[in-house]
């Protein structure tokens, strides 16, 4: 269930009656929109109620059923990239992901959770896990002949671009990052893009944008697509290039001229 206003959930809690709830995390995704983060907890845990079983990560103040992450009911050891071992109930199977980015790894575990309040068996979770691809424009790895890209433009919050940032780190050879715009900040949107391209800056070999508040980032400014793509396909070749910005500004199509 989404939202961007309080209210939202409840409501679709009301139609929906969920006998399993769980929030992933309370992070700072669409922050402007509730009017600061106390409202996105709450507007947040209107998911839960008496009549579900209610799942919780342990990251959160929620009160729940069963916990995922850290010292939670079910968690990750030995993490190594994509792999990790996972454990539920004093029962332990190690896993591989197809997906990258450690919050994948949360996501995994939040999945896992809510399986094994289904009655679903450890060996099970872990072929499902291991199966799972990853969605278009979800730090979806494409290999072209002269350029790695990371294509991870479906949406962008501040947390969501520290996380692909980190993940983009993980890769050998020269790392680029197109960062556009993230919607829905508020009266802090600013602050929140200067931090980002603070980060980019220092822990980046280059770092380019799109999009009017993109500006923020202080990065080398694009107006135009095709000419950000050609500007890629000719400084950068063999990089690794992360892609990201929020639905506004479109930087899908940035992914599909460069694979043209």
């Amino acid at each position: 269930m989404g939202a961007n206003h309080l209210g939202e959930i409840a409501y679709l809690r009301h139609i929906a009656q969920p006998n399993i709830a769980v929030v992933t995390n309370t992070l700072d995704a669409h922050i402007g929109e509730f009017g600061g983060f106390d409202n996105l907890v709450k507007a947040k845990g209107e998911i839960y109620g008496d009549d579900s079983q209610n799942i919780v990560n342990t990251n959160t103040t929620f009160a729940g059923d069963l916990s995922f992450g850290e010292r939670g009911d079910v968690f990750a050891s030995h993490i190594n990239n994509n792999g990790f071992d996972l454990n539920i109930a004093d029962q332990k199977v190690t896993v591989i992901l197809q997906l990258i980015g450690q919050h994948n790894i949360d996501n995994a575990l939040a999945a896992s959770a809510c399986a094994h309040a289904l009655g679903v068996d450890i060996n099970t979770i872990k072929q499902g896990l291991e199966n799972t691809q990853a969605e278009k424009g979800r730090l979806n790895v494409i290999q072209q002949p002269n350029l790695t890209i990371i294509d991870d433009t479906y949406n962008a919050s501040p947390q969501s671009m520290k996380a692909a940032i980190s993940t983009l780190l993980t890769f050998t050879g020269e790392k680029v990052a197109v960062l556009g715009s993230m919607a829905e900040l508020g009266d802090e949107a600013k602050t929140f893009h200067q931090r980002i391209g603070q980060l980019a800056k220092d822990s980046l070999d280059a770092v380019y944008t799109f999009g009017e508040l993109a500006k923020h980032y202080d990065g080398m400014h694009f107006e135009d697509l095709d000419q950000l793509a050609s500007h890629l396909l000719t400084h950068h070749i063999n990089a690794v290039v992360l892609i990201k910005g929020s639905r506004m500004v479109k930087l899908d199509q940035l992914v599909n001229r460069l694979q043209k």
